[in-house]
Parts: C-alpha cells; sequence; structure tokens
C-alpha cells in the first residue's frame, strides 16, 4: 500500500492518493481543486481509479470531484464515487460556499451526489485494499474518517476531524463542538496507538500524539 498527499489550491487541502501497489487500484480522497494536477499524478503513476471518495462536502475538499468524473470518463474509467447521505445540501450548495467566502473566481461546480453512500463501518476494497468508513460528525454532518488496518502501518484519513494538535472548526453551519470532540474520542482516538493520522490539512501525525499533546483533547 502506497498513500500520496497532493496539496491543492491556495489553501493546501490535502488530497490522498491510496493505492494497492499490487494491481494499482487507487481511491481518490477529497479532490478539492487543481484536478488537472491530480489527474497528471494519476496518469504519471498509471493508476486505475476505481473509487473517489469524500471526508466531507466542504468546497475545498469536494470542489473537483465532477472536473475529476470528467477527465476519468474521457478515458473510459468510471470510478465509483461514494460519500455520506447527511452532505447532500452542502454537495448542492457548494457554489454558495464559494461566495460565502469570497472566493466565487475558483469556478469550482456543485458536486454531484453519489452513486453510493456511506455510513458508519462499511468496507470499501480498493484492490486488495480494504478501507473502514468511521462516522465522524462535528465538523460537518456527514463527515467521515477512513481507517485502513495495515499491520505494519495502519493509518486513518481523518479530513477536517482531526488535525495535527488541533481539531477541525465548529463555527460553520451543521458543525458541533461537542459532537466533534465525540467522534474523535469514540472513533479516532481508540484506533491503535501507533495509527497514523492524515488530515486535511498541514503535516501528519499519530493517534499517540494527539492523546498526548492534542489541547483540544485533554
Amino acid at each position: 500500500m502506497k498513500i500520496f498527499k497532493i496539496p491543492v489550491t491556495t489553501i493546501r487541502q490535502n488530497c490522498r492518493i491510496v493505492v494497492d501497489e499490487k494491481t494499482k487500484a487507487s481511491a481518490v480522497v477529497d479532490p478539492g481543486g487543481e484536478v488537472a494536477k491530480i489527474f497528471d499524478f494519476i496518469l504519471e503513476q498509471q493508476l486505475q481509479v476505481t473509487h473517489i471518495l469524500l471526508t466531507h462536502a466542504h468546497f475545498d475538499h469536494a470542489g473537483g470531484v465532477q472536473e475529476l468524473l470528467d477527465y476519468l470518463e474521457a478515458l473510459e474509467y468510471y470510478p465509483l464515487f461514494l460519500a455520506h447521505k447527511n452532505e447532500a445540501q452542502l454537495r448542492a450548495g457548494l457554489k454558495q460556499q464559494l461566495e460565502n467566502f469570497g472566493m466565487e473566481s475558483w469556478g469550482l461546480e456543485n458536486c454531484p451526489e453519489p452513486q453510493q453512500y456511506l455510513s458508519d463501518g462499511e468496507i470499501i476494497e480498493i484492490g486488495n485494499l480494504k478501507i473502514k468508513t468511521l462516522f465522524t460528525p462535528g465538523h460537518s454532518p456527514g463527515h467521515l474518517s477512513f481507517f485502513i488496518d495495515d499491520s505494519t502501518a495502519p493509518c486513518v484519513i481523518t479530513g477536517d476531524a482531526l488535525f495535527k494538535n488541533s481539531i477541525g472548526r465548529t463555527d460553520l453551519p451543521g458543525a458541533n463542538h461537542q459532537v466533534l470532540i465525540k467522534s474523535i474520542k469514540e472513533k479516532l482516538l481508540s484506533l491503535p496507538l501507533h495509527t497514523l493520522v492524515l488530515p486535511g490539512h498541514g503535516s501528519d501525525s499519530s493517534i499517540q500524539e494527539e492523546i498526548k499533546n492534542n489541547p483540544y483533547l485533554q
């Protein structure tokens, strides 16, 4: 298994590409923009993109979904797009999100609805890899994290739920601070201590480090 990090847009959102090295089957997680950059990497690495996954549907994470689907379909790739049903209003209102933040110039499209909805505890198979969905609301109403239980280096893609020494914002519509803290403590901090934390912004961390050092979780 390999997980590549591709920071995109001026917000430096960490788009992740999860790759099964044996088959080249891959999942793109949170294509938030600069889709040509993501697509060029896919071509360079000769990846077979089978899935697009969203942690949540804020514009900096979901803004490039439609464009990436268009790019891939031009190559006759038809990946399965998966996300949580509670984010439908955010997906349909992505352009409004851009207006609210004064970023209309980004020109991103509203995010389409997934072909299938994800719920807590589901297993997504990417080649030989198994990705487990964790329902971690609080930053947004349908926020998901994605846990990969690799025997030597387990990792969890946390989107904007948990960052290195910080947590996601809870001053946005649909956010709730108490719900977020509950999600983190029950779903993320219960993972093995050596689990790598791969957040949607900033540097990577580990569950052990966040238990010890994150001031929001003491």
